[in-house]
């Protein structure tokens, strides 16, 4: 077996405490996540997940996933889905479970990563960096990136443990069964044997494995990726070049802040003595090659999916923990007071973080308040039917207008929702997902049952021109608009 380590110091004080640290830390954002889950309503995304998850059968879910394209994540995640939303739904928690129990193992995969190639302290200190991260928010969200996270974290793990071929081929294909960017994974190990490349020697077995498992689960999801392609350039989200240097800022959204603490806590505790530096090794360089996976997917959004997101490079957060582990480690061997410290303060602004998070779960934001603009429509629905309302039309401009699956999904009255799309002639209705849509001449006939929720400008005045007289209210978050 190859060896990736540094030798380790003898076990300390420090070091024995650190398990059972990696163990609260880990426990803590798994209930804590569970709680969230469990006390907070689902946004477009996730309700778009349970109306996938819930269909009919097996067969239903596969036929709307490869026909009508309607959700990007692949078969592979709907059977996670659906499995737990059976055993511990219907409510939101059985679509968010899997989400808290992936993020809790990609953290101890984590640990156990740094912890092999450095020590018990330095493997705490990786688990505390991705508490820094955008990945807390994706442990309580019923969508695919927690586990897309673990796998890579698997992989990670597996790789540089030296484990067997077959178990690092089935990480990745049944990975990219999750979440076809887990491909992406791959570029940190093709990027550490490129570098020892020379002419005529083949990728290490290794590599093709893993290459194999990736190739093997795409091609199981195959007729789902024609259908993704055959949305091509219009996704909502595709590839630009100026996305590319925001988007490594976003996955540590305090980055900056804590790197700068952390630079000051090195400078004040430096090492008196000089310090004998090791050279990098292969798992922190292996590691640290993480970085280039946004890279590489803005080079395959650009050829190929044309999908460029942020969430959709959660596969770099454990090779990034894992690199600052390293370093810190190799950096100042047996001084514990810098790595001590860095933990310290990276475990207080992460669960400072999930504490408030805790305390405000109403205020999470996806794409705007949508927990504030889904309750305030629900609690409006008897008052307007009362006045002869039937219907609330949600305009369909720009991203605001999610709130009409959010607040389809919980109303009691689903038949009351409209989308109202500013196309000519519509769009048949879709077989896996009827729903209620309205262009300009049926908006128009049926102004006076109505009410426009944040209309937006150019359909304000399509309805003046057509003789409306409108009436405007602010309620909470909601901006209506009806006919006198």
């Amino acid at each position: 077996m190859r060896s990736f380590g540094f030798p380790k110091p003898s076990a300390g004080a420090v070091d024995r405490w650190s398990l059972a640290g990696v163990l609260s830390l880990t426990g803590f954002f798994l209930l804590s996540n569970l709680y969230i889950a469990s006390h907070r309503l689902f946004w477009y995304d996730e309700v778009f997940t349970t109306l996938t998850t819930r269909m009919p059968d097996w067969h239903t879910v596969w036929r709307a996933l490869v026909e009508d394209g309607g959700d990007p994540s692949p078969m592979g995640f709907f059977i996670v889905a659906r499995t737990f939303d059976r055993l511990f739904g219907p409510s939101e928690i059985g679509i968010r479970l899997p989400s808290a129990l992936a993020m809790a193992a990609g953290m101890l995969f984590t640990y156990d990563c740094a912890r092999r190639v450095t020590d018990r302290l330095h493997g705490f200190l990786a688990a505390a960096v991705l508490t820094c991260s955008y990945l807390t928010y994706y442990g309580y969200e019923g969508r695919a990136y927690a586990l897309f996270f673990m796998f890579s974290a698997a992989a990670l793990w597996a790789w540089l443990g030296g484990r067997s071929n077959f178990i690092i081929a089935a990480l990745f294909l049944l990975g990219v069964q999750v979440h076809y960017y887990l491909v992406l994974s791959l570029v940190p190990f093709a990027a550490e044997e490129a570098l020892h490349w020379r002419p005529w020697r083949r990728p290490s077995s290794r590599l093709m494995s893993a290459i194999l498992g990736a190739a093997a689960g795409m091609l199981v999801l195959l007729p789902q990726i024609l259908q993704s392609r055959r949305v091509g350039s219009k996704w909502w989200a595709p590839a630009a070049g100026s996305l590319v240097p925001p988007i490594y800022t976003e996955f540590f959204p305090a980055g900056l802040f804590l790197l700068s603490l952390a630079a000051l806590w090195i400078m004040l505790n430096e090492p008196a003595s000089p310090v004998l530096v090791k050279p990098v090794s292969s798992a922190e360089r292996t590691a640290w090659f993480s970085l280039a996976i946004p890279l590489a997917g803005y080079v395959l959004a650009k050829l190929v999916t044309h999908a460029f997101l942020d969430r959709y490079f959660i596969g770099l957060l454990p090779g990034v923990a894992v690199g600052f582990a390293c370093t810190l480690y190799r950096r100042f061997p047996g001084h514990r007071r810098v790595p001590v410290g860095i933990l310290l303060l990276l475990l207080g602004y992460g669960v400072r973080a999930q504490t408030l998070t805790l305390r405000h779960i109403d205020q999470i934001e996806a794409y705007g308040p949508a927990q504030q603009r889904t309750r305030a429509v629900l609690a409006l629905e008897e008052q307007f039917w009362s006045r002869g309302k039937r219907y609330f039309v949600i305009d369909f401009v720009d991203r605001e207008s999610l709130l009409f699956l959010e607040a389809r999904y919980y109303s009691k009255h689903p038949e009351r929702y409209v989308y109202w799309l500013h196309k000519d002639p519509l769009p048949p209705p879709s077989r896996y997902y009827p729903m209620q849509t309205w262009g300009l001449d049926e908006v128009v006939k049926r102004s006076g049952e109505a009410v426009f929720v944040d209309l937006a400008p150019q359909s304000r005045e399509a309805l003046q021109q057509a003789g409306i007289v409108l009436t405007d209210r602010k309620a909470g978050p909601l901006a209506l608009t009806y006919r006198n």
